[in-house]
């Protein structure tokens, strides 16, 4: 009975660890001179946003996936889009107005530890 009560205390206390998870936001620089994205990769968890701002100085940028999933429009000097992501996946990404700018997210499950 006792073994029982801590597994069940375990797995109480696995859940209520991966029900509490906070979403997290990551942002990335974009700049009109390298390095464009900063950072130009990340890796996140599922449910997390990413938050692009436009440092400038002069031009704006459009953030859009390669299979067109995501597309921000244009994000002016000085403003900022974003976007949280609830598929897992790799996101390769790049602006439409600059197709030099280039840059990925790598989206993952929560994992919690093992019982």
């Amino acid at each position: 009975m006792r073994h029982f009560n801590k597994i069940f205390v375990s797995l109480l206390g696995a859940l209520v660890a991966v029900s509490t998870s906070k979403a997290e936001v990551w942002t990335v620089q974009m700049t009109d001179k390298p390095p464009y994205f900063q950072p130009a990769h990340l890796k996140i968890n599922l449910g997390d946003s990413v938050v692009w701002k436009n440092s400038g100085p002069e031009l704006p940028h459009i953030v859009i996936t390669e299979d067109q999933t995501i597309y921000s429009d244009d994000v002016s000097v000085h403003s900022e889009w974003s976007h949280t992501f609830s598929h897992s996946g790799i996101y390769s990404y790049l602006c439409f107005r600059h197709f030099f700018m280039r840059g990925t997210v790598e989206v993952t499950k929560v994992h919690s530890e093992k019982l």
